[in-house]
């Protein structure tokens, strides 16, 4: 009997130093297993449903995108990390084309497709960078994802499933400035804006 116990346990302290660590992803929403640094950010509208008011937030800096004016959803200004501009419509309630005042030139905003708003890219001259900013599923508003060069380097989710006035963000902002950071966050928080009141579905 005595050897057989120790058979046993002989057998569970092998298999407990064979076993390899598992590799955590830094995203809940979708699951990707992306491999990179985790920085967590938060949008959130200042009261519930407001969606001309926003609060933004990476690691410890926090700023603000607000419409102009209320429900103009053509015009927004915000003001993070020390940089403050514009994000407007080439024309008016032409929501497939953006540009965006920054310290160094304009950011370009525009969807792929026009009006598909599930997938986007924001072109920064200045740098020569260019990022997809799109959902995982067609019209699954709730989860984005930001790419670089094909590969996933940010990622948006709702904190509870349709409730757009409230996203996580986390991923690998490192290598953005501030300017490219905003414009990033900016394409949820527009495209969740407009289809939770029914505006685009």
């Amino acid at each position: 009997m005595k050897k057989i116990v120790l058979g046993i346990s002989a057998v569970l302290v092998l298999g407990l130093f064979s076993c390899e660590p598992e590799t955590i992803s830094p995203f809940n929403n979708n699951g990707g297993g992306y491999n990179y640094p985790s920085q967590a950010g938060t949008m959130d509208t200042d009261f519930s449903n407001d969606w001309d008011d926003w609060t933004i937030r990476v690691g410890d800096t926090t700023g603000w995108v607000d419409t102009q004016f209320s429900e103009d959803w053509d015009n927004w200004s915000y003001s993070f990390g020390g940089q403050t501009g514009n994000i407007r419509t080439d024309f008016s309630e032409d929501w497939d084309d953006w540009y965006m005042t920054t310290s160094t030139g304009n950011i370009d905003i525009s969807t792929e497709f026009s009006n598909d708003f599930d997938r986007w890219r924001v072109y920064d001259p200045a740098s020569g960078r260019t990022f997809v900013v799109r959902t995982d599923f067609s019209n699954d508003w709730d989860d984005w994802t930001v790419y670089e060069n094909g590969s996933a380097i940010i990622s948006f989710g709702t904190t509870f499933s349709n409730d757009f006035d409230d996203w996580d963000a986390s991923g690998d902002f490192s290598t953005l400035n501030a300017q490219q950071r905003v414009a990033v966050m900016f394409v949820p928080i527009f495209a969740g804006s407009i289809y939770s009141q029914g505006i685009h579905e």
